[in-house]
């Protein structure tokens, strides 16, 4: 029974030490151009080095960690890619979920026509670690 007991607790901490250690980040793919020459790339989320694509985005680039405050990036995230481009600007930030073994996406905007300075972020996408 002891030995049952210990094994049992040997994998969860396992589980939670992968966990913790997760991998994971955003980046953009080739810029391409629209019929209308708008620079569009694919968002990606890498996890351990498998790649999911999770939206578009005008003018991507890395958001650098110094920069998430102006964009209003929790603290917690440590991934964030995004650009703007004639007037309005896409971006993605990723950060692990509440709910092990999760990584959620949120997609975030704004344009010279808002008539706030917020960024609209919402959960676009969560991603399930296998």
């Amino acid at each position: 029974m002891k030995h049952i007991f210990l094994t049992g607790l040997m994998v969860l901490f396992i589980s939670s030490l992968s966990w913790s250690q997760m991998n994971f980040s955003l980046s953009c793919g080739e810029t391409l151009y629209d019929e209308m020459d708008t620079p569009i790339s694919k968002v990606y989320l890498t996890i351990n080095g498998k790649k999911y694509e999770v939206g578009e985005c005008m003018s991507c680039s890395e958001i650098d960690q110094e920069d998430f405050a102006v964009f209003e990036i929790p603290e917690k995230c440590k991934t964030a890619v995004g650009g703007w481009y004639a007037g309005g600007g896409d971006y993605f930030y990723a950060v692990k979920s509440a709910v092990k073994e999760e990584i959620e996406v949120y997609f975030g905007w704004q344009d010279d026509s808002q008539e706030d300075d917020s960024f609209h972020w919402e959960l676009h996408r969560v991603v399930k670690v296998k």
